[in-house]
């Protein structure tokens, strides 16, 4: 509901630059997330580990586990972020960044299963 109203408060019309402004802020805030998880050292809110499990591992362990997540994350960051300035330049559609964006995202979750800690 308050999407519709955000271009009227944007000084700008182009609905393909506010997908990806929108996109980007949501990349960045996951990586955000994993700074947070990284500074905390709250691994097991990842899936697959235990509160025991991550509590028995140590603060280096967590740490280590938390920070190979947190460059995965933030290399589909930057990927996407330095692809959505090209396809802007290039005045690409706005469905590849949403496509590329949804690809980017899953393929950094599920190359972090390979993870242990």
């Amino acid at each position: 509901m308050a999407s519709m109203f955000l271009p009227i408060l944007l000084p700008f019309k182009d609905e393909a630059l506010l997908v990806r402004i929108v996109l980007n802020i949501c990349n960045l805030g996951v990586v955000i997330l994993m700074i947070m998880i990284y500074f905390n050292e709250r691994v097991f809110w990842f899936n697959g580990i235990t509160y025991e499990e991550a509590l028995l591992a140590g603060s280096d362990r967590r740490k280590s586990y938390a920070k190979k997540h947190l460059f995965v994350f933030f290399l589909a960051f930057i990927i996407y972020f330095l692809l959505s300035i090209i396809f802007q330049i290039f005045n690409v559609s706005m469905w590849v960044d949403i496509v590329l964006y949804t690809i980017l995202l899953i393929g950094a979750a599920l190359g972090t299963i390979k993870i242990k800690l």
